[in-house]
């Protein structure tokens, strides 16, 4: 069994418990041996030295892997904070988008009840365009009446005779009041009236070019309506400017009360002009 340091060890601890043996050791040994031991103790020494050096080494590694740990730990802390922050915000997104959705849903449901209040409105409107025309046809049947009776009266006091009842007739344009009467001198003539509930200058120029128009006529001579012309127009509202312009045309103007402006003269048809 070779000898080893834990023997020397043992070896020294006993010689110096017994001091008497130290001279029969060195008595037992000779000077090879003594070298040896020396030899021994110089080799146990530098392992020794070695044994510190790796310890050191050893010592300076767990130093550096407790800086790495300790760094590895702090990057670990960091990556930590940094998933918390991260599932923070991808909380605060998500209650983001939930606030989002529910607000698009409100949109829409706004937008339906918008919809649905615009196609009750279109209905509303519809049913007020019905009804306006309804009441348009109404109150222009109401007026043509009224101003074929206000005309037949106010021709009759002037020696008139009318020959049919008032009608409306449509050619590519309205006639609103037409009828055949006899003049004072026996001569058959034809009475033609525009009315309007409010009557503007437009509708007076309007009406005058029209009677004069060589296609109106013959339109008009195609459903046996032939000249010469009485010409006038009612109004129930009668601007100033329409008043001036019945004058400058020189047809005659009605209201509910009567005649406003007489009529200055026929209008002839243009055969009737040219012969």
């Amino acid at each position: 069994m070779p000898f080893t340091f834990d023997d020397l060890q043992d070896l020294v601890r006993l010689i110096r418990q017994h001091p008497e043996w130290q001279r029969e050791l060195w008595k037992a040994l000779s000077s090879s041996e003594l070298d040896e031991i020396r030899a021994i103790l110089r080799e146990t020494a530098e392992l020794q030295r070695a044994n510190e050096r790796v310890i050191k080494r050893l010592f300076e590694a767990y130093q550096r892997s407790e800086e790495r740990l300790t760094r590895l730990e702090q990057a670990v802390a960091e990556l930590a904070e940094a998933q918390r922050r991260t599932e923070q915000r991808v909380q605060e997104l998500a209650e983001a988008q939930r606030r989002t959705e529910q607000r698009l849903e409100e949109l829409a449901e706004a937008q339906r009840r918008t919809d649905q209040r615009v196609e009750e409105l279109a209905q509303a409107q519809q049913r007020l365009a019905s009804e306006l025309g309804g009441l348009k046809t109404i109150v222009g049947a109401t007026i043509e009446e009224e101003a074929g009776s206000v005309v037949q009266q106010i021709l009759q006091q002037k020696g008139y005779q009318p020959l049919d009842e008032p009608y409306s007739i449509a050619v590519d344009g309205e006639a609103d009041i037409v009828f055949p009467a006899r003049d004072p001198s026996g001569r058959t003539i034809w009475v033609l009236v525009e009315a309007r509930v409010r009557l503007s200058r437009r509708d007076v120029i309007g009406w005058a070019q029209r009677m004069r128009s060589y296609g109106w006529q013959q339109r008009l001579a195609q459903q046996g309506v032939v000249g010469p012309y009485l010409v006038y127009i009612y109004g129930i509202r009668v601007d100033a400017a329409a008043r001036q312009e019945v004058m400058q045309q020189g047809i005659g103007l009605m209201y509910s009360q009567g005649e406003l402006i007489a009529l200055a003269d026929l209008i002839y048809s243009t055969n009737e002009s040219a012969g």
